[in-house]
C-alpha cells in the first residue's frame, strides 16, 4: 500500500494545522493509509481525526529540531508522498527527503502571501524566508490558495510556473450552514432591529478595522445601523479608543472570539472584509456560505478572485472609508444579493480534496 504523510509542527488551531487534519481525515476515510507527523502532538484538532489516521509524535518542540527524525522516518517508512503546510515545516521536509535518499514526493503548501509581510521582517526572518524559497525547488509541487500568490511565489522564488499549483482552501460549507441555523438570542439581531455590518478577523494591522469603523461611522451618519466586530487581538484598545473618538460607541460592539460566529453571518446585513491583503479569505468565504452580502478590499491576494472580479460582492480600494461606506449603504439598499450559497460549494472539502487527490498521483495499493 502507498503511504501518504502529513507533517505539521502541532494541531493547535491555525488555519494551516486545520487544512492538514482536514485533509489527514479525508485521505484516511478514503482508505488510504495516512501517516500525521508532528513535532508536538498537541492541539484541538487532534480530537477530529479518525483513528484510521496514525499520528506520529516527534516530541520536539521546535519544528528545525525534527530533523533527523524526520530523516529517519522517511528512510525507513519510504511514503509515497509528504506533505507539509507552513514556511519552516515544509523546509525541513524538503530538506529531510533530499538528506533520506528515499524516493518520496514532497509537495508544500504556502498559506500567506509572502511580501506584504517582507519590509517589516527581522534580517533573520528574511534570511528564512530565502531559504525556503530556495528549497522550494525541490517540491514536487508548491500549492497556493489563488492566482495571485502563484504569481507572487513564482516571481520570489524562480520556482518553475507549471509546478506551483492553485487548490483552495477546503471548507467544511454542510457544517457551517448548519451551525448558522442554530437560535441566537443577541437583541441587535431581532428582525425589527437597525440592519446590522459584521466583520470577523484577529484585532491586528493587516484586518485594517480602523477604516471599517471610519466608515461606519459615515453610513451611521447616513441610516441607522449597527457593527459588530467577532474576534480578539492587540489593537482592542486602539480600536475601541478610536470607536469613541467617533461618537459611535453605543452602536458598535466588539464580543471577542465567539464559539459560532455563523450565526451572526446568517443574521447580519453586511458581511465587510476591510484587510490589508489575503491569501484565502476564510471568514468571507464561511460569510458567503451563511448567504450574507459581501463588501470587500481590492487587496491582494484572493479575495478579487473568489468574489469573481464583483460578481459576487461589492469591491473598494484598500483604506478607502468612502467607497467603502458607499458601498455598504449600496449593498443594504439593493433587493439584488447574488447567490453566495452556491459559489462557494467550489470550496467544499469534497471538491477540494478530490483536487488533492489527482494531484498526488497515488494509488492505494
Amino acid at each position: 500500500m502507498n503511504k501518504i504523510a502529513f507533517f505539521a509542527p502541532n494541531l493547535t488551531g491555525g488555519g494551516a494545522e486545520r487544512i492538514v487534519s482536514i485533509l489527514a481525515a479525508q485521505f484516511a476515510e478514503a482508505g488510504y493509509q495516512v501517516d500525521l507527523i508532528l513535532a508536538e502532538a498537541i492541539g484541538p484538532y487532534l480530537a477530529n481525526l479518525p483513528s484510521s489516521v496514525h499520528v506520529i509524535d516527534l516530541q520536539c518542540k521546535r519544528v528545525l529540531f525534527t530533523l533527523p527524525r524526520l530523516i529517519k522516518y522517511l528512510y525507513a517508512e519510504k511514503p509515497a508522498v509528504l506533505f507539509s503546510s507552513q514556511m519552516h515545516s515544509s523546509t525541513v521536509a524538503l530538506w529531510a527527503a533530499i538528506l533520506s535518499g528515499a524516493k518520496t514526493r514532497v509537495y508544500i503548501r504556502q498559506p500567506t502571501m509572502l511580501k506584504p509581510f517582507y519590509g517589516k521582517q527581522s534580517l533573520i526572518s528574511k534570511l528564512r524566508q530565502k531559504i525556503f524559497l530556495l528549497s522550494a525547488k525541490s517540491a514536487e509541487k508548491v500549492i497556493v490558495t489563488s492566482k495571485a500568490m502563484a504569481d507572487e511565489f513564482h516571481a520570489l522564488s524562480n520556482v518553475a510556473k507549471d509546478k506551483i499549483q492553485v487548490v483552495y482552501n477546503p471548507v467544511p460549507i454542510d457544517a457551517i450552514k448548519g451551525k448558522s441555523l442554530e437560535p441566537i438570542e443577541h437583541p441587535w439581531l431581532k428582525t425589527s432591529e437597525p440592519p446590522v455590518i459584521l466583520a470577523v478577523g484577529r484585532l491586528v494591522e493587516v484586518k485594517d478595522f480602523k477604516t471599517l469603523i471610519k466608515a461606519f461611522s459615515i453610513v451611521q451618519k447616513k441610516i441607522p445601523a449597527r457593527l459588530l466586530i467577532l474576534g480578539e487581538g492587540l489593537l482592542r484598545n486602539e480600536l475601541e479608543e478610536q470607536i469613541e473618538l467617533l461618537g459611535i460607541t453605543e452602536h458598535v460592539l466588539m464580543p471577542g472570539f465567539v464559539s459560532n460566529p455563523y450565526q451572526y453571518m446568517r443574521h447580519a446585513k453586511v458581511f465587510v472584509l476591510s484587510s490589508l491583503w489575503e491569501g484565502f479569505p476564510n471568514g468571507m468565504i464561511e460569510a458567503m456560505a451563511c448567504d450574507a452580502r459581501i463588501v470587500a478590499t481590492e487587496c491582494e491576494g484572493g479575495t478579487i478572485e473568489i468574489l469573481g472580479g464583483g460578481q459576487w460582492g461589492e469591491l473598494v480600494p484598500v483604506g478607502n472609508e468612502h467607497a467603502m461606506a458607499q458601498a455598504i449603504l449600496k449593498t443594504l439598499s439593493s433587493e439584488f444579493a447574488p447567490n453566495a450559497p452556491e459559489r462557494v460549494e467550489i470550496f467544499s472539502i469534497d471538491n477540494i480534496f478530490k483536487q488533492y487527490l489527482k494531484l498526488f498521483q497515488i494509488e492505494k495499493y
